[in-house]
């Protein structure tokens, strides 16, 4: 009973700690009580799972983490027991309904399909018949470029995807027990131990831990739900999730639509995987841990056990007994086992066995060597050496030959020699010829260096062009991932796959293999395709690529060619492409209308990624290639073993006086040190060369050597290794004189002359200093710090500063004190200074007067003692002018005078040439300042009444601020000074002047100038009236008859006249006062305009006169008479007719008498005009005038002058007038004249008023 009573509470506790979970011995223990009065029983009970009902239960997570994602890689594992088989969801995540985006592993009627969404393309489905109520183990990997799917730990299908990648973006809709978000796969059945790793599991790794738990730390495993939660079968309402054991605080999966209530849809009994089962870790197999012999699996390390287990299968079979033979070569595993039957991952263990040398010891210079053996007849080594500063390489292969140690150290040298034993298997070739698309080539086990052929495509249509044949040795890892490209021909499709270019014949492909990514830039081998081809013409053809550049395009002027570019050919529009390469080949050009069509340019090999390569070339047509060429070699387990190199015996001494002088008398220690002197060693010293008796120990003390005494040490070794007898080095001692300390300085600049900041070296020579004198200089008696060496450098001198140095000597043998000093250098420094100059000029302003006198003045920087100077004018070099000045007085306008300088100043910084800037003069030439004025008033005749007249100054070489003073009959008037004076108080005869003071540089003469007079006249005001009166005194006349009219004006002129017949205007003559009428009919009527040019006039200044109506009869009369004259001005007739126009005339001339006879005579008549001049310039002055009047004017040399009265009546001549002449007029009544001015270029009329 006490026993019952015992088992019925630890049934209670035991169901306790199965509702609180906190068992710590894996899934459950069961107890089984066989009665009431019974013991009860505890054994281990397969672990929980979960029950899902087909329906709409599941468990999710909206954003776990560390979940894979993109195109990583990853593994799927989970436990399932299908109830019903029907697109039944084990597990999934990401974007349904995108292609490529979704991660999903579901079980079917017809097998298991891992599946990334896209109409099946990179789907991966098996087929395989499940039972229902069975319990299958089910995964699914993907490594990158595989996907795989295992079913009880064994491979079932696998599949290479080849469509887009896999791009699933997150981790969103992350379910177990159903998948498929928009059509959902429920899962009806039991799951359990649902594990996700982010990489791709093994076979092996997958089959060995299916049964049993993880720990939940392994590497790459990212979320792992055991189901170990509630109470099978029981009411588990309160649980919320799966907990996940690698990190329960993020990866949770929460439930939806369970019931977690009785046996559907809740956590229930019964897994196929054992509680408290998990995968151990795995044995620590060293490979130093194996012995030489090995002949049964007894003698492998660890041992077999009831906890190791060794196999010869990495996955599955049998452990092997404690007496299976090893074979040579043969692979092993071994793994650890737990009481649970748990195995850890198995470690693999090659067996090639070999015999490793014993340990060596050496003398230093003595050979050795080391064979290594093995039962295993095709057994090689390799050998690596960590010391290789015994004489031997760091790495081999074969057994170790003789070679010389050495040992230059004093201390014994130990190499570690580790010997790796090795089986070459048979060797395998790969070839890929299928272009298009990358092939990624995984390196095998035990594969550790590949030998790479790769060929070209042929570019279309070229058959002369021999195919690249390009190999090499690449060094690569196991599990590396090698990527091919295969160059496509330049007419199968895929055409010139590989950077073959297009054109009218297509390039063809580079092959190549790649490592680490499939870019361009991880080309490790290349062979380049040959470019396209139609017809062949040189100039045309494309250049090949290089392993620089790509090929150039065709040259014809036709062009169509581009040039090649890194891995890609030159396309062409009318040529051949360029074939891809390293650097393409460049397009063809040319025009193919008139048959110039080039070929395109080779693609350029490369090997820049391999060793021992091969480039030759071979006729080949079509697609090209790549072939992998590898043995695989088997490494057994490294031995290691040492040579130690001894040194060789060897003695050295050394004295206590270090540089071995001394005085007479002075105590030296001479120590002997030796080298592999074993435990006693002896020392015999000797005294040129003979043995000095009681000297027996490492030292040797004396005072009593002489002069070039030789001391050394015989060493006699009693070590184990590499004893003998040898004699150290000898030293030489001598033994000085005793004499005074001295020491002298010296400068590195001779004449202790410098320029500023230039480096000095001043030495001290020391007269016995000792071995190790000491040094101290000073600057201008004070001590400089930090110098004691035997010479000071310097670039910080100034004027006159003094260095010395002081020695302290260390000689044992001085005579009198030990310290001295040198006698001092004194050092002139000069400045450091630029070579400059200045000009300056007498003249401030460098403006003067032709012929003034100026001294140009230089000022020098730097000029040094002797300076040279050249003056210049204007570029020209000015003779004899070498001193600091120059005085000229013939400078002429705009002359640039400057001064180039040449110093010799010893501390030049720059150039010792230098030029001034020049100065340039202004010099003017002697003017002499004049003043006319005129009035707006052109003959200064005003009318009376206070008319405004304005005076105007004409002026020269007046200067810049010119001076005026305006006098009006000699009288200044106050306020006047501007160039103008206006004034309308004019009296008649009143005289204007005007006074120039001229500022003008360069005056000659006086500046103060007084211009000629104005006099102007002051005319009343007047009215004109006037008639007109005709030659026949009844103006009855004969048919044909001319008659003379006359205009009489009356009041003030002068008087133009403008003649009228019948009211019409007659145009002959012109302005004249007479006019001789013609072709007079009966009836004509004759009127006259009369205008006055008087400038006072009141009233109109035209008037027209009362007609004359002339009657005319037909009488004859008969031509009596001829006057010619051709120069007057006009020509009248005894009948009193004038003519004032020129031209031809017929006229008809009736005698005196009155005859009714007619004669008729041609006749030509000259009449001079009075035009006035355009293009001369006339002044008469003064006007009005009293006694003369002043003639000037220009464009002319000489003038003809004709005075007449106001009626035109001509009063004198006066031929060749010159500028500047007076005529008189004193004889001459008061009153208006007229003024006929003629010249060569033509004739002008003025009004002249005597007063």
């Amino acid at each position: 009973m006490i026993n019952t009573i015992t088992q019925l509470k630890l049934i209670s506790i035991l169901h306790l700690n199965r509702k609180n979970e906190a068992l710590t011995f894996g899934k459950r223990i069961a107890l089984l009580c066989l009665g009431i009065f019974s013991a009860c029983i505890t054994f281990a009970q397969p672990g929980e799972y979960f029950k899902f009902d087909g329906g709409n239960d599941y468990a999710y997570n909206t954003a776990p983490v560390n979940i894979p994602i993109g195109n990583s890689s990853y593994t799927i594992e989970a436990w399932i027991n299908p109830t019903y088989l029907s697109n039944n969801g084990i597990i999934g995540w990401g974007n349904y309904g995108v292609a490529n985006q979704c991660n999903a592993l579901k079980v079917t009627n017809t097998g298991i399909t891992n599946y990334w969404w896209g109409g099946g393309v990179n789907d991966l489905s098996v087929n395989y018949t499940f039972t229902a109520g069975v319990w299958y183990h089910v995964a699914a990997t993907y490594d990158g470029s595989t996907k795989r799917i295992y079913i009880n730990g064994a491979l079932v299908g696998s599949n290479v995807p080849t469509v887009n990648s896999h791009a699933v973006p997150n981790a969103n809709n992350f379910k177990i027990g159903s998948t498929n978000a928009s059509f959902p796969e429920p899962f009806n059945g039991g799951i359990d131990e649902v594990r996700i790793w982010n990489t791709a599991q093994s076979e092996a790794n997958i089959a060995r831990r299916r049964f049993c738990e993880l720990a939940g730390n392994e590497v790459g495993l990212v979320a792992y739900y055991q189901f170990n939660q509630g109470t099978a079968g029981a009411n588990n309402s309160s649980i919320t999730g799966l907990i996940n054991s690698v990190n329960t605080s993020n990866n949770t999966c929460f439930f939806s639509g369970v019931t977690l209530v009785g046996s559907n849809s809740n956590f229930l009994a019964g897994s196929p995987v054992t509680s408290g089962s998990v995968v151990p870790s795995t044995p620590p197999i060293l490979p130093s841990n194996q012995p030489n012999v090995l002949n049964t699996v007894a003698d492998l390390t660890p041992a077999p056990s009831s906890t190791v287990k060794w196999y010869d299968v990495a996955i599955g079979g049998t452990a092997l007994a404690s007496s299976t033979i090893l074979t040579c070569g043969s692979t092993y595993y071994a793994a650890t086992v737990n009481a649970n039957g748990c195995e850890s991952e198995r470690v693999l263990f090659k067996h090639i066995p070999m015999n490793t040398p014993l340990n060596t010891q050496v003398c230093s210079g003595a050979s050795t060597s080391a064979t290594f053996s093995s039962s295993c007849p095709q057994v090689f080594y390799t050998w690596t050496n960590d010391n290789p500063s015994i004489g031997l390489g760091s790495s081999g292969t074969g057994s170790i030959p003789l070679f010389p140690s050495t040992n230059t150290t004093g201390s014994p040298l130990i190499a570690n020699i580790t010997v790796t034993p090795k089986i070459a298997g048979t060797p395998v070739t790969e070839i890929f010829n299928i272009p298009g698309t990358e092939q990624v080539w995984t390196v095998p086990e035990n594969v550790y260096s590949v030998n790479i052929e790769a060929r070209g495509g042929q570019g279309a249509g070229n058959t002369q062009s021999p195919i690249s044949v390009v190999k090499g040795d690449l060094a690569v890892t196991p599990g590396q991932l090698l990527r091919i490209y295969t160059g496509g021909a330049g007419w199968i499709a895929p055409i010139g796959y590989n950077g073959g270019a297009s054109g009218m014949n297509f390039g063809g492909g580079a092959s190549d293999v790649r490592v680490g990514g499939n870019a361009l830039s991880n080309r490790v081998i290349v062979a380049g395709g040959t470019g396209g081809q139609n017809k062949i013409n040189i100039n045309e053809d494309g250049g090949n690529g290089t392993q620089s550049a790509g090929g150039a395009a065709g040259s014809s002027n036709y062009g169509g060619g581009n040039p090649g570019l890194l891995g890609i050919g030159g396309t062409s529009s009318y040529g051949g492409g360029g074939g891809g390469g390293y650097y393409g080949g460049g397009g063809g050009a040319g025009y193919p209308n008139i048959g110039n069509v080039g070929a395109g340019g080779n693609g350029s090999n490369y090997v820049g990624g391999v060793t021992n390569s091969v480039i030759t070339s071979v006729n080949n047509s079509g697609n090209g290639s790549v072939a992998i060429t590898y043995t695989p070699v088997s490494q057994g387990n490294p031995k290691t073993f040492s040579i130690t190199v001894n040194p060789t015996t060897s003695v050295s001494i050394t004295s206590s006086d270090a540089d071995n002088t001394i005085c007479p008398g002075s105590t030296v220690i001479f120590t002997a040190t030796g080298v592999n002197g074993g435990v006693t060693p002896t020392y015999t010293w000797n005294l040129n060369g003979n043995p000095i008796a009681g000297s027996s120990g490492s030292t040797f003390m004396t005072s009593s050597l002489s002069n070039n005494d030789v001391i050394s040490c015989t060493y006699v070794s009693n070590a184990t290794n590499c004893a003998g007898t040898v004699t150290s080095n000898s030293i030489t001692t001598t033994v000085l004189t005793p004499s005074p300390a001295g020491i002298s300085v010296t400068s590195s600049d001779l004449d202790n002359i410098i320029c500023e900041g230039t480096s000095v070296t001043f030495t001290a020579t020391p007269t016995n200093g000792g071995s190790a004198p000491t040094y101290k200089w000073f600057k201008n008696s004070v001590e400089i710090a930090g110098e004691t060496a035997a010479t000071f450098t310097t670039s910080s001198l100034v004027n006159n500063d003094v260095i010395s140095c002081e020695l302290t000597s260390n000689s044992p043998c001085v005579f009198g004190s030990s310290v001295v000093t040198s006698s001092s250098i004194t050092t002139v420094v000069n400045p450091v200074l630029t070579a400059n100059a200045t000009l300056t000029s007498s003249d401030a302003d460098n403006f003067i007067c032709s012929g003034t006198s100026v001294t140009f003045t230089i000022t020098p920087t730097a000029s040094g003692s002797a300076p040279t100077y050249i003056w210049y004018k204007n570029g020209n070099v000015i003779p004899g002018q070498t001193t600091t000045t120059y005085t000229t007085n013939s400078l002429v306008n705009n002359d640039e005078i400057y001064i180039e300088m040449e110093s010799n100043y010893s501390c030049l910084s720059g150039s010792a040439l230098v030029a001034t800037t020049g100065i340039t003069t202004a010099v003017s030439s002697m003017v002499a300042p004049s003043v006319l004025i005129y009035s707006d008033d052109q003959d200064n005749i005003i009318c009376e009444g206070g008319t405004s007249v304005t005076f105007t100054a004409q002026v020269t070489n007046e200067g810049s601020s010119p001076i005026f003073k305006w006098f009006k009959n000699g009288i200044q008037l106050v306020g006047e000074t501007a160039i103008t004076y206006t004034t309308t108080t004019l009296a008649n005869n009143d005289v204007i002047t005007c006074e120039l003071t001229s500022n003008a540089q360069c005056i000659n003469g006086s500046s103060v100038v007084l211009s000629p007079g104005i006099t102007v006249s002051i005319i009343p005001y007047t009215s004109i009236s006037g008639y007109i009166t005709s030659a026949d005194a009844d103006n009855v006349i004969c048919n044909g008859t001319n008659v003379v009219l006359t205009a009489n004006p009356v009041g003030n002129g002068p008087f133009t006249f403008q003649w009228q017949q019948n009211g019409a205007n007659v145009t002959m003559p012109l302005g004249l006062a007479t006019y001789t009428a013609f072709g007079i009919n009966n009836g004509d009527v004759f009127t006259a305009i009369i205008t006055s040019n008087y400038a006072c006039i009141t009233g109109n200044s035209s008037i027209t006169t009362a007609g004359i109506t002339m009657t005319v009869t037909d009488e004859s009369v008969t031509y009596s008479t001829t006057v010619i004259d051709t120069t007057a001005a006009s020509y009248t007739w005894t009948n009193g007719t004038v003519y004032t126009s020129s031209g031809s005339y017929t006229q008809t001339l009736v005698n005196a008498t009155g005859c009714d006879s007619i004669a008729t005579l041609n006749l030509t008549l000259n009449v001079i005009g009075l035009n006035e001049l355009s293009n001369s310039t006339i002044q008469v002055y003064p006007n009005p005038a009293h006694d003369k009047v002043n003639v000037t004017f220009e464009g002319t040399s000489t003038i003809s002058i004709d005075l007449m009265d106001i009626n035109g009546k001509l009063i004198a001549t006066t031929p060749n007038v010159q500028s500047g002449d007076a005529l008189s007029i004193e004889n001459l009544e008061n009153g208006v004249y007229m003024i006929l001015i003629r010249t060569e270029k033509g004739n002008a009329i003025q009004r002249l008023i005597k007063q």
